[in-house]
């Protein structure tokens, strides 16, 4: 397994695989994927942002993670690298590509003296996943929570 800088060229990847991710969730029913919108979005992090992939050999792009600098919360001018998609196929978590993927991020961030907010707001086993980013370093700082009407089921 090999963790890179994406590039252009791997827009079409990781459309791929946020799509599946997006499949895997009853959450995200509510919000359908907008190709053209999603596919926008991904090559701004590309040319403006900050994205890595994992990928093998075999199997080409299995998880990415993507972001780009904020320039503060709603009460504070203070930037931050926030990430707008953090995913590693489910075939692959056994492996250490989520961990390889986190930690270039934050080291990316920390040249930088960026503080980074890191989330994760569909899927499953949630509690899993605030232990591994705990593990990592990176502190809780709330839950988001999701009122959606009956009609908007996708």
């Amino acid at each position: 397994m090999n963790v890179r800088r994406a590039t252009f060229y791997d827009a079409g990847s990781i459309l791929r695989i946020l799509t599946k991710m997006h499949s895997e969730s009853e959450v995200f029913k509510h919000f359908p994927v907008d190709v053209p919108k999603a596919a926008m979005m991904i090559t701004s992090v590309l040319t403006r942002g900050l994205s890595f992939v994992a990928e093998t050999d075999e199997d080409g792009v299995i998880g990415s993670i993507g972001g780009m600098v904020s320039p503060g919360l709603w009460y504070s001018s203070q930037p931050f690298l926030g990430d707008l998609w953090f995913y590693v196929d489910s075939a692959f978590r056994q492996n250490s590509a989520a961990i390889e993927l986190i930690d270039i991020f934050l080291e990316e961030a920390k040249k930088h003296n960026l503080p980074v907010q890191l989330g994760h707001v569909a899927g499953s086993d949630l509690d899993r996943k605030d232990k591994f980013f705990e593990r990592r370093g990176l502190v809780k700082m709330g839950s988001i929570y999701l009122s959606a009407p009956e009609s908007s089921n996708g």
